[in-house]
């Protein structure tokens, strides 16, 4: 089961917050100049009016972005209903030739083919619009059981088509990569050719390669400062933005105005501009720089190899090196970690091993401490058994003599001990006495004394001198 719980990622909705960890601490990663966000912002809606805007704006958007020599313009808006200005922005869109618009699909989840279904279109534009533009592509976004945005569907399939992501559809043609040659192996990878190959997870997503928090990796422009800009160079007036700048940039228009709906929580902020993610996708892509998660089977192999070097650790050292061992495999699985992602992108599992390995430590240490515990049961109740013996070699009752009152006692320093002694009494009233101490303690001192004692009786008759005894007990004790 505790296998299971590794392959089948019951512990997600926690591992994701490591994953985000690892996004904000590592260090900056390299992106794309050619990327300019336009941004329908809190000043551009407060200047202009309410949203939706008269397409006029937006043809007028589109002149001045194409006049100032942008490489492309990506539009993350929706025109799904006429406006009497519709002729003069579809005028424009021709007449620029490098406008994508989008498409939003409901989802279904995957189907046989692997690629996520969608039953439904849910967002069109208009039909004049979508066969004047260079390109159309989903944007849809999938929630992580966090509710947080980190993965996007490569691929949509909606009756007999295959719809890519927008971005992705944008960086094929930046690349010049031909839709027809893009290989998709779903649930694994896509070959774009160009030695460009986009991992999979194995529902078909891409995880987000996010640089950083909105506003640090590429340059952003207002939308009204943008016509302004355009405007004020017509009439001979300083533009507040050089649109010269703009010359072969992917130009990505949208919403980040608080309360629209293209905000969502991302590993860096909690609302993030869906633009964005399409920024960060497209940067990936023509960058080759992407991140994935490591296998299931690769993941359980790490998890099996930690529990055998922690259990092994445990089981043959002292508790307190068992635990420096314990902290320095969860510093070093940590930090192993950090670098892979930082290194190569590689998500690895973090929190469900290390808990793992911490939870065995704990009941492998519980268990060997249960297992002396037993020993040291069984090792007491034999030293008890052993005392008695020991005590059974020593007179059980005291000598009698007159005017002489004997007692006697043996306190060892442990169960058993070297201490001995013994009476011998003679004919004519006298009485003989010895006494003894093995040097040593424990076990060994018990039975050396046991040998003696034994000796000794053999030797000490009452007619014997006591000097005889004592060579003749050394004599046998030397020998044997």
């Amino acid at each position: 089961s505790v296998l299971a719980g590794s392959y089948f990622h019951v512990l997600d909705s926690y591992e994701l917050p490591t994953l985000d960890l690892r996004f904000r601490l590592r260090p900056h990663i390299p992106t794309t100049d050619k990327v300019a966000l336009i941004e329908i912002g809190d000043d551009t809606i407060a200047r202009i009016g309410r949203f939706p805007f008269d397409r006029s704006y937006h043809a007028a958007l589109v002149k001045a972005l194409s006049e100032a020599g942008a490489k492309a313009i990506v539009f993350d808006l929706f025109f799904s209903e006429p406006q009497k200005s519709d002729a003069e922005f579809e005028e424009a869109v021709k007449k620029a030739g490098n406008v994508y618009f989008p498409l939003v699909f409901e989802l279904e989840g995957k189907n046989a083919s692997g690629l996520q279904c969608a039953r439904v279109q849910a967002a069109e534009n208009l039909k004049e619009f979508a066969t004047s533009a260079k390109g159309l592509g989903h944007i849809n976004v999938v929630p992580d059981i966090d509710g947080k945005y980190r993965r996007v569907p490569a691929y949509i399939r909606y009756k007999d088509s295959a719809y890519p992501y927008l971005p992705l559809k944008l960086a094929c043609d930046y690349l010049g990569i031909s839709q027809d040659k893009v290989k998709i192996v779903p649930g694994r990878y896509i070959d774009l050719g160009a030695g460009i190959r986009v991992p999979l997870d194995e529902h078909s997503l891409m995880l987000v390669n996010f640089s950083g928090g909105w506003g640090k990796s590429y340059k952003h422009y207002s939308y009204v400062d943008i016509l302004q800009s355009y405007l004020a160079d017509k009439i001979g007036e300083k533009p507040n933005v050089n649109l010269a700048d703009l010359k072969d940039k992917v130009c990505i228009v949208g919403l980040t105005a608080l309360g629209t709906v293209d905000l969502h929580p991302t590993p860096f902020d909690s609302l993030y501009p869906a633009v964005g993610m399409h920024a960060e996708t497209f940067n990936s892509i023509v960058q080759n720089k992407f991140v994935m998660r490591l296998s299931r089977a690769a993941n359980l192999a790490i998890l099996i190899a930690l529990c055998v070097l922690v259990a092994v650790s445990v089981l043959l050292t002292k508790p307190l090196r068992g635990a420096f061992i314990l902290f320095s495999v969860i510093a070093l699985y940590v930090l192993g970690c950090m670098l892979i992602f930082n290194a190569y992108g590689v998500w690895v599992d973090m929190l469900y091993p290390l808990l793992v390995v911490a939870v065995l430590h704990i009941t492998v240490t519980l268990y060997k401490y249960v297992r002396e515990w037993k020993t040291r049961l069984i090792m007491e109740n034999e030293l008890g058994i052993a005392k008695k013996i020991q005590e059974s070699f020593l007179p059980k009752q005291m000598p009698s003599v007159p005017g002489i009152e004997v007692s006697v006692a043996m306190l060892t320093a442990r169960h058993i001990g070297g201490d001995l002694y013994d009476f011998v009494a003679f004919d004519d009233g006298r009485l003989g006495v010895m006494i003894g101490d093995v040097s040593g303690k424990g076990v060994p001192a018990a039975l050396f004394m046991a040998m003696a004692v034994g000796s000794f009786r053999s030797l000490a008759v009452p007619a014997a001198i006591t000097s005889d005894v004592l060579a003749n007990l050394n004599t046998k004790l030397v020998k044997e």
